[in-house]
């Protein structure tokens, strides 16, 4: 897996310059205001990174990750289209991924560097169990539902995340709703890399939650039936059908909840606690937090720190200077490309 590079010797300035001018230049924009605050967004005008640290080794992985997502935001979708009209959970979350899913085969084919970084923001969101992908038995009903068509049209691809859980999420969401209805879906929505604009991913997501919709309400007896010898089956359709959208915007698909970046130090068990989308009936994880158990876990953290510090680059001739963004396809390589 590709690693992105940052310099060892660069001040935390240089650190986030180095990624705005990184953001800057690939698109064009210099226009856009950036910011290392809130989560990862954009309302077209300003772009939000995330509370990031640039002292932190995935510093440039997180700013990035996202921020190269977030300015094809900026340059390709329509963020007006998003709160034309109240939609249902199912249509918003299916708008959201079939826009990133357009923008991002629009970004792969543009530069090849932004696969690679968006594989190594995956990487490294599953990683802190961030990753709504990795977290599919913990997923509400659209989430999941939409997580799944996600993966499985990245996945054509050759996303490194999507390739890895989405026959694991097809399982899943496979236990709740017909298989023959998957079918359909995907093959519906398999050209949504190349629709033209918003407007065309919001008719094609309508036209998918016609089709869900269409299926699961076309035998009312049966619907009953299957209800009262699989309630948990029941209350996942109801749920996935009736939910409303209560958001505005758009939101990141990759992340299973909110993105605001965790702050140095914290325990990957926290991290789950925190960011990990729960099933509303599902019974709240235990958290630690005993003294011991900080100890214990504090212990490992440093321990992972250690072992991923031999990902970095080794030393470097003197007075060389080496972008902030450039990759890196081994790790005791020299930087191989840089722009």
């Amino acid at each position: 897996m590709p690693q992105i590079f940052r310099d060892p010797d660069a001040t935390p300035e240089e650190r986030r310059a180095g990624v705005v001018e990184a953001l800057k230049s690939i698109l064009g924009r210099y226009d856009v205001t950036f910011s290392f605050s809130e989560s990862p967004k954009t309302d077209g005008k300003t772009v939000w990174l995330g509370n990031l640290d640039p002292d932190d080794e995935s510093f440039e992985t997180f700013a990035l990750g996202h921020g190269i997502h977030e300015m094809m935001h900026v340059t390709q979708t329509d963020m007006s289209a998003f709160a034309a009209k109240t939609k249902t959970e199912l249509t918003a979350g299916l708008i959201n991924v079939l826009e990133d899913v357009r923008i991002d085969t629009y970004g792969m084919r543009l530069n090849r560097l932004y696969g690679v970084w968006r594989n190594c923001l995956a990487e490294k969101l599953e990683e802190n169990g961030r990753l709504a992908a990795a977290s599919y038995k913990d997923l509400p009903p659209v989430a999941l539902f939409c997580t799944w068509l996600h993966a499985e049209l990245m996945a054509r691809e050759k996303m490194d995340w999507a390739v890895k859980f989405k026959d694991l999420l097809r399982a899943e969401v496979a236990k709740h709703l017909p298989s023959a209805l998957l079918d359909r879906v995907l093959n519906e929505a398999q050209d949504a890399g190349n629709l033209a604009d918003t407007a065309a991913v919001m008719a094609l997501a309508e036209s998918i939650e016609k089709t869900v919709r269409a299926e699961l309400t076309a035998a009312p007896q049966a619907t009953q039936e299957g209800a009262a010898q699989n309630p948990a089956k029941a209350r996942f359709t109801k749920t996935l059908l009736t939910a409303q959208h209560s958001g505005s915007g758009h939101t990141h698909c990759l992340e299973g909840a909110a993105s605001e970046e965790p702050a140095r130090g914290s325990l990957p068990h926290v991290q789950e606690a925190l960011y990990r989308v729960a099933d509303p009936d599902a019974v709240e994880p235990a958290v630690d937090f005993s003294r011991k158990a900080f100890t214990e876990n504090l212990r490992k953290l440093k321990s992972s720190e250690t072992r991923l510090k031999r990902f970095l680059p080794g030393p470097r001739k003197p007075m060389t200077r080496t972008p902030l963004w450039t990759v890196t396809t081994s790790p005791r390589t020299r930087p191989l490309t840089s722009f």
